[in-house]
This record gives structure tokens, C-alpha cells and sequence, in this order.
């Protein structure tokens, strides 16, 4: 038996024994606030799990240690209620008609109308900002329908990020129906718009547009 073995433990380090249901009750700075508590926790967990929003229920792993000075390692969030992500995204529509002139540089849609939008990702105009806590990967769909044919012409839908630009071509006489769906990382605080561009030959109007925008993976 090693009987210098306080000596080769330092004094004050957590041991973890036991684990608890929680509430995240802010994301930025992590509060959580454990289960039977009547309020949350004064200092930051460490946490293991991405992407946690308000009212998630999560579970963490508690150790015993009474020394003010380690408190923050003695939570760690090691999982979410569930194992699913919370819903997180936005579905926007315009159908205020917006003009875009043949050949004419291409002009981010405005968004007049939220039909959903969990997390504050848009305010006004034309721009989508990924939430605190958003980082992740999102399914994006954007979908124009124009007052007149393409004839034979194209339209180009563009995703504009702030490293990447995402476009597709539409091609058809007598459609008048533009679609784009993409899938792709963006990280918390990242924003996008929207864009349109046609070369039928004049001017069409944008009729209606829309936009859902939805977290799918971490």
C-alpha cells in the first residue's frame, strides 16, 4: 500500500459520482439549472453536446469537490433529452411582387412575411443569420415563381454565404417556376440572402418567393 498516496493527489480535484437531469436556461453564456434546484448554476459546465438552446433537457455528470476554486469542472453536459436537435430555423414568403430586369445584376428577395422562425434568424430585408447555438448543417430551399415565361431564357437562383456561393439554372419555355435546394455547414452568426436572375428578354416580376431554412445535423 502506497501510503505517500495523498501526497501524489493534489488537493481540490472533482470526482465525479454521480449525474442529474438539468434545463438549459441560457446559451450564451451555458446556464443550466439541475433538476430540484431553485435556480441555475452560478458559473459556466463544460459541456459535450453542440448546439444546445433554451429549455433543452439535458443530462449531466456531477462530481463532489467543495473548493470554490475548480467549481467549473465539476458539471459536464454529456448528452440532450432525447438525442434529437431542436427545431431551429425559419420559413419566410414574399409575395409582394419584386421586378428584376432581363440580363439585369441579381437582387437579393426581400422577405415580407415569417410564417415560422424559431430563433430569431430574421429580422427585416433581405438577410438570414444563423442563431447562438446554430452551428450545424442546414437544409436550405428557395423557391421563385415569375409573372411571365422564360421563353428561351434561364433563371439563376443564388445562395450567397459568406464563403461559398450556391447557384442553379433554370431552363424552359413556358415555365415559370424557379427551384433551389441546398444542404450545407454554417456556424453561429454566419448569414445569408437570397437572390434572382433572368435573361427571358425583359422585365419579369418575382410573384411570390419563398424560403424555408431548417437545422438538420451538427
Amino acid at each position: 500500500m502506497n501510503r505517500n498516496l495523498p501526497l501524489l493527489v493534489p488537493k481540490g480535484q472533482p470526482e465525479p459520482d454521480a449525474a442529474a437531469w438539468a434545463t438549459v436556461t441560457q446559451v450564451s453564456p451555458l446556464r443550466i439549472k439541475i433538476d430540484g434546484e431553485s435556480a441555475a448554476l452560478p458559473f459556466t459546465p463544460t459541456t459535450l453536446v453542440a448546439g444546445l438552446v433554451v429549455n433543452d433537457r439535458v443530462w449531466v455528470a456531477l462530481a463532489t469537490n467543495a473548493d470554490p476554486s475548480v467549481r467549473s469542472r465539476r458539471v459536464v453536459v454529456i448528452g440532450r433529452s432525447g438525442g434529437a436537435l431542436p427545431r431551429m430555423g425559419c420559413n419566410l414568403r414574399r409575395t409582394t411582387i419584386q421586378s428584376q430586369a432581363s440580363g439585369a445584376a441579381s437582387t437579393a428577395i426581400t422577405w415580407l412575411t415569417e410564417i415560422e422562425d424559431t430563433h430569431g434568424l430574421f429580422t427585416s430585408g433581405d438577410t438570414i443569420t444563423i442563431p447562438t447555438g446554430g452551428s450545424g448543417i442546414w437544409a436550405i430551399t428557395f423557391m421563385t415563381q415569375w409573372s411571365g415565361s422564360l421563353g428561351t431564357g434561364r433563371a439563376f437562383l443564388t445562395i450567397l454565404t459568406p464563403t461559398i456561393t450556391y447557384r442553379v439554372s433554370n431552363y424552359g419555355s413556358g415555365e415559370t417556376f424557379s427551384t433551389m435546394s441546398i444542404t450545407v455547414p454554417l456556424a453561429a452568426a454566419e448569414s445569408f440572402n437570397a437572390r434572382v436572375f433572368q435573361t427571358s428578354g425583359g422585365s419579369l416580376d418575382v410573384i411570390d418567393a419563398r424560403l424555408h431554412c431548417y437545422r438538420v445535423g451538427v
